[in-house]
């Protein structure tokens, strides 16, 4: 369903409730269902997405305050069944609501100028009216400027046409006082925050096609890099998307400084040391979410809306590094993989190309944005690989999509166009899926990575077993498997990084793993050089064939464990391959 639509329908059911009480039961009722239907996980989680529509609807059409409490259900409010009519109980449930929904219902009353409401409202908080403003400002200017820039864009006269920050239905509030409130870094940075939880878009259902793998490298070839706004369906205010929300913020701009600088200025709406709230603000929106493809979908117009509000100092480090960890998180979420992958894609440009932000006064420091890079592209080349090994067969345009993003990001990293320590780096992970359309990356890929000794690649495996793909550490482990049968070997190094892999494989419940760690060590407790890795040495040896006392049971690491039964298998693979040729020779004879 539409996105808009959804709205529609949430919000007119519930008005539904709120006016008709025989039919309330199968108002919350059709409500719940769509909740079900969209993927919510629960009835609160799609109220909570609707509480700006709901409330402003609610306000807009003069419903009465008092009757709030009939949507106890949508938010939670646990009520006593036996004594849900008795006047207490309905009190709290009103209580209750008001609480929940007050800093939209204190905006959506300022807005639409209605004073009698905000004062019983405050009365029913136990509070004054202009502390109740104070108290939820932060809303109150994030819902102004998404109604002037809606005004802006579409020119609709539905809105109120009033001065939104007039402040006349606030009894006792001077309006000087209250226009301080709006320069203050406290207040700016709150209504940044609620802007940004107003920002909705959402997945879009795409009709089902076949594309070709021809058809699908030509895509790739025609692909220009880079990320747009995503700024989804038309959506209704208070609500925005992301154009709409950028131009809402450009009003605030207006309103704090005349100066044409906007460096400065952006500065001055995001400092650096609140940078880390707003990440945390995100981050708590995309926990909200619990995985609803439709509420991750707005956390992820929310991050790409303050990207852009950062511009270049959207390449810090800080930002850089949550912004593509929330990212990876969200790409698995059903319809985001390809926004979140082309997301990722242009802030690792930012980080590579033009380098880290370091200051005002001081030049992009690439150094410093190639270290971030270092630190995500093992986690970004693993989730663009198993992205493309779940959807590469996919015939569904949406996911074609994703597959196409994926496959360009790691075109970025593993092509003769990459920086060779990217390049290095990305050799070191699992290798890249045989599919036509990366022959040539995955070739150049496993030419850098057979260039390494074997130790190294042992190392490789143990720095990233844990963040690769099943599938890709299993190619992985193959490439190890053919390296040691070819005589590669390391010494005490091998042994020592193949104790650390079984205790990885053990963790990881990856018996492939267990077994190659297992059969370096078995093969160097028995001396057997010949076979690939040196023998291990003497003392090393005899302790890791020499039953532990039973004080070391609870310690006895699992790669020794691991490693005895191997030995015993090798001794008998050893005597029946023994046998074997005396057989062997003995038929022949």
């Amino acid at each position: 369903a539409s996105p808009v639509v959804e709205a529609a329908c949430v919000v007119m059911l519930c008005m539904h409730a709120a006016g008709a009480e025989p039919i309330r039961g199968l108002a919350f009722a059709c409500v719940e269902s769509i909740a079900a239907s969209l993927g919510y996980n629960s009835l609160f989680s799609l109220a909570f997405r609707h509480i700006p529509g709901l409330v402003e609807q609610w306000v807009r059409s003069e419903v009465p305050l008092s009757v709030l409490g009939v949507l106890k259900d949508l938010f939670g409010v646990d009520a006593d069944d036996e004594a849900e009519a008795a006047e207490g109980d309905a009190d709290h449930a009103l209580d209750e609501v008001c609480t929940t929904l007050q800093g939209s219902l204190t905006a959506a009353l300022v807005c639409f100028e209605q004073r009698e409401e905000l004062e019983w409202l405050a009365d029913r908080l136990g509070m004054e009216p202009q502390q109740l403003v104070r108290n939820n400002f932060g809303k109150v200017i994030a819902w102004s400027l998404s109604m002037i820039a809606h005004q802006s864009k579409d020119g609709s006269a539905s809105r109120p046409a009033n001065n939104v920050l007039s402040f006349k239905c606030v009894r006792g509030l001077d309006k000087t006082e209250a226009s301080s409130w709006v320069g203050e870094s406290r207040s700016i940075s709150w209504a940044i925050d609620e802007l940004l939880q107003l920002v909705r878009t959402a997945p879009v259902d795409a009709p089902e096609d076949e594309m070709s793998s021809a058809a699908m490298a030509a895509n790739i070839a025609a692909v220009e890099g880079g990320s747009n706004i995503s700024t989804g369906p038309a959506v209704v205010w208070p609500c925005c998307n992301s154009e709409v929300a950028l131009e809402a913020i450009s009003t605030l701009r207006s309103w704090l400084a005349n100066t044409e600088d906007m460096q400065q200025l952006n500065q001055y709406l995001v400092p650096d040391f609140r940078l880390g709230r707003h990440l945390t603000n995100l981050v708590v929106l995309e926990n909200q979410a619990e995985g609803s493809a439709r509420q991750s979908s707005d956390v992820l117009a929310a991050l790409e809306t303050f990207m852009h509000l950062l511009q270049e100092r959207a390449s810090t480090p800080q930002f850089i590094r949550h912004a593509v960890s929330i990212a990876l998180r969200l790409s698995g979420i059903p319809g985001l993989a390809d926004r979140s992958l082309r997301l990722i894609k242009t802030l690792i440009e930012k980080a590579v190309i033009k380098g880290a932000y370091q200051g005002i006064s001081q030049p992009l420091s690439k150094e410093n944005g190639l270290l971030v890079v270092y630190d995500l592209v093992p986690r970004v080349i693993s989730t663009a690989v198993a992205i493309v090994e779940r959807l590469y067969k996919s015939g569904v345009a949406q996911q074609r999509e994703a597959t196409l993003s994926a496959m360009l990001l790691l075109k970025e990293f593993c092509s003769d166009r990459a920086r060779p320590s990217i390049l290095k780096l990305a050799a070191e992970m699992e290798p890249l899926p045989d599919v036509a359309e990366l022959a040539q990356e995955r070739a150049l890929q496993q030419s850098v990575a057979s260039e390494r000794p074997f130790v190294d690649a042992m190392r490789a495996m143990l720095r990233h077993a844990r963040v690769m793909s099943d599938n890709g550490r299993a190619r992985a482990l193959e490439g190890l498997r053919q390296r040691a049968h070819e005589g590669a070997n390391g010494g005490a190094e091998v042994v020592r990084a193949a104790q650390e892999l079984t205790e990885i494989g053990v963790s990881l419940h990856d018996d492939g793993l267990v077994d190659l760690a297992s059969s370096i060590l078995s093969r160097a407790a028995l001396g057997a050089g010949d076979v690939g890795v040196v023998a291990m040495p003497p003392a090393a040896s005899r302790g890791a064939l020499t039953a532990p006392a039973r004080s070391e049971c609870a310690t006895f690491p699992p790669w020794r464990v691991a490693m005895g039964a191997l030995i015993l298998s090798s001794l008998c693979d050893l005597y029946m391959d023994s046998l074997y040729s005396t057989a062997r020779r003995a038929e022949v004879a």
